[in-house]
């Protein structure tokens, strides 16, 4: 009797030992599953977010004289895949040296503010007006197009349809093919960056 005393106790500790161990497992199990959760909440929302990419409007010149206030237009365009809400913009368009040696001056809130809502696929034209006239100085730095550029920069900000707050800053400048006193914008290398 004494013997099969001592095997039950044994048998029970072994039992006991084993539902710690398989407890354990359990809890690993468990940690890496919501790990993976979250990978696949994260990975669903990255791709079915709105993306908002802000891109120069090809048919827009900016004018390279002293009678015309430089003015253009910029596209905003959802590429992702659901709506992006409460869109609203601030930019500014001014000329400045190129390379640039530092920031640009900050950008006053856009005369006429809007909020829009952007669905997929779909886009909005900004059309931004400068502040002042060029100057007979800058036109001929424009268009001898080395040591000036006039830049097109903002901000685009957003929520998409997970509530969060998302914005893409822009920076575009006009380039070196100044025909006929103007010129498109294109990207420059910095100063573009989104969330």
């Amino acid at each position: 009797m004494a013997g099969f005393t001592a095997a039950l106790a044994i048998a029970t500790i072994v039992l006991i030992l084993v539902g710690i161990y398989q407890a354990r497992q359990l809890n690993r199990h468990a940690a890496h599953t919501e790990k993976l959760v979250d990978t696949a909440r994260e990975t669903a929302e990255r791709q079915l977010r709105a993306y908002l990419q802000v891109t120069p409007d090809l048919n827009s010149f900016v004018w390279f004289n002293t009678v015309h206030v430089p003015a253009a237009s910029f596209l905003v365009k959802n590429t992702g895949q659901t709506p992006a809400y409460e869109v609203q913009s601030d930019a500014a368009i001014r000329p400045a040296a190129f390379l640039l040696h530092g920031p640009l001056p900050d950008f006053a809130p856009l005369e006429e503010p809007f909020r829009i809502v952007i669905h997929p696929g779909e886009g909005h034209s900004i059309r931004l007006t400068g502040e002042r006239l060029l100057t007979q100085y800058e036109v001929d730095q424009l268009i001898a197009g080395t040591d000036m550029r006039i830049y097109l920069y903002g901000e685009v900000r957003y929520k998409d349809t997970f509530g969060k707050d998302r914005y893409t800053r822009f920076r575009m400048m006009t380039g070196t093919d100044a025909e006929a006193g103007q010129s498109r914008f294109a990207y420059c290398d910095q100063g573009n960056e989104a969330t």
